[in-house]
């Protein structure tokens, strides 16, 4: 098997570890899309594109045997467990940083806000 078919295969065990469908589904949930744009077929649709994305990165961007490492360790009863436990976790935790984020940028905002300029004359 050559190189590139071993990062190939690497890559596609990767995301058969991971929940990419279950991520998906949480993440237009969390940006309020309706339910018929939730529907199965479609959500199969977006996680075989998502797949195929990430597939094709990790291979532009790892070497054969950091993927193999990677698939390896994404298949682990641990990191099933892990993996499983990060959709909800995310899903909790977004929420949160995002309004730690907004709070901090309004403060950064009015801290760097110019004082008005003079009157004119």
């Amino acid at each position: 098997m050559s190189a590139t078919d071993l990062a190939h295969q690497a890559a596609k065990r990767y995301c058969d570890a991971i929940a990419v469908r279950d991520w998906i589904v949480a993440t237009l949930e969390r940006l309020g899309l309706t339910a018929a744009a939730r529907d199965p077929v479609l959500v199969d649709d977006l996680t075989a594109a998502w797949r195929r994305v990430v597939e094709e990165q990790m291979v532009q961007y790892f070497n054969p045997a950091e993927l193999v490492d990677l698939a390896r360790l994404y298949a682990t009863p641990e990191a099933q467990s892990l993996m499983r436990k990060m959709v909800p976790f995310t899903t909790l935790v977004t929420p949160m940083l995002e309004a730690e984020l907004c709070a901090w940028a309004r403060r950064v905002v009015s801290a760097w806000t110019p004082a008005a300029p003079p009157p004119s004359p």
